[in-house]
């Protein structure tokens, strides 16, 4: 492409502003690197984590397509006939995700390029690990101060613990939690076959701060996770769980100790869309039919109503 002239429309740049928490970003970074070439991003820590991304401009949301929210790895209206299942989504589908969906998206989860520093840090750690044989752990509670606590109802807490105790008293489990008396109780509980990083206190959730050592933290506790091969005990429904799944080549085997009982129906409808949900957007007295829920794209400013959307990309009318 030649260069752009002042204020010329560029397709082939997407931005994403930062109203969502980190695996929630990622997965959207995912999303528009496999349908732009270029991607700018609005928070600023994920800049120390990706050598990928530059920070946005004021003017950039004029020029280019743009989201403000979203957590979903995007399917195409066209590729629904690839989703085997029920759902028209492949969110939280881990082992059971088609494979042309894995084909189509872990060479660009491949080609994010994470920081030397932060690799440094993750190296440091799994210098001695036999990561064909580590479990990795990811309980969230959802506690304050992170979120409210509400989606603790239906995480299965002593379901985690019967997972570590049906292994031998040598297996080895690298825990990230958003809790720091759940690393408490099962450091004194399990010993030294827990193996964590050191924490500072989390004030509030990575989607209301711009903290570089909370992101980076959280991220390097991510990406620990993702080296562990052998198996991945995750809370079900958080995208930081699902980005570690990702991050390791979709190599091990999931599961989500889960009180499914407790799970309203209508949030579990919201992760997982059903090939015969249709979705409507509201606002400012408008309805706007939308594919699925959980993401939008939106139009370069400067385009006014002259554009059409398909499959999550922007063209001109």
């Amino acid at each position: 492409m030649g260069l752009m002239s002042p204020g010329e429309i560029d397709h082939n740049t997407f931005v994403v502003l930062k109203s969502a928490g980190l695996g929630n970003r990622i997965k959207l970074y995912v999303s528009y690197m496999q349908r732009y070439e270029n991607v700018k991003i609005e928070k600023i820590p994920d800049l120390f984590l990706f050598e990928n991304f530059e920070k946005i401009k004021a003017e950039d949301m004029s020029n280019h397509p743009w989201t403000h929210s979203g957590w979903r790895l995007l399917v195409n209206e066209d590729e629904v006939k690839y989703c085997t299942g029920e759902f028209k989504t492949i969110d939280q589908l881990y082992n059971d995700t088609p494979q042309y969906f894995i084909d189509k998206y872990l060479p660009v989860w491949q080609k994010l390029k994470i920081q030397p520093g932060v690799q440094q840090i993750i190296d440091s750690v799994t210098e001695d690990w036999d990561k064909d044989d580590m479990i990795g752990i990811h309980v969230r509670t959802n506690y304050p101060p992170v979120d409210d606590g509400s989606r603790s109802v239906w995480v299965d807490f002593e379901g985690f613990e019967r997972e570590i105790e049906s292994y031998p008293s040598t297996q080895k489990f690298f825990l990230a939690t958003d809790h720091g008396p759940i690393a408490d109780r099962y450091k004194q509980k399990y010993g030294d076959r827990i193996i964590t990083t050191p924490k500072e206190e989390i004030v509030q959730h990575d989607n209301k701060v711009d903290d570089v050592y909370q992101t980076v933290s959280a991220f390097v506790d991510m990406y620990l996770l993702s080296q562990c091969y052998k198996k991945l005990i995750l809370t079900w429904a958080t995208s930081f769980s699902e980005c570690s799944w990702w991050f390791g080549g979709c190599k091990a085997e999931v599961v989500m100790p889960t009180l499914w009982d407790k799970v309203p129906k209508d949030f579990y409808d919201i992760i997982y869309n059903r090939k015969d949900m249709s979705y409507t957007l509201q606002g400012n007295g408008n309805e706007e039919a939308v594919f699925a829920e959980g993401c939008r794209t939106f139009a370069p400013l400067k385009m006014g109503p002259n554009y059409k959307i398909k499959n999550w990309m922007v063209y001109d009318a």
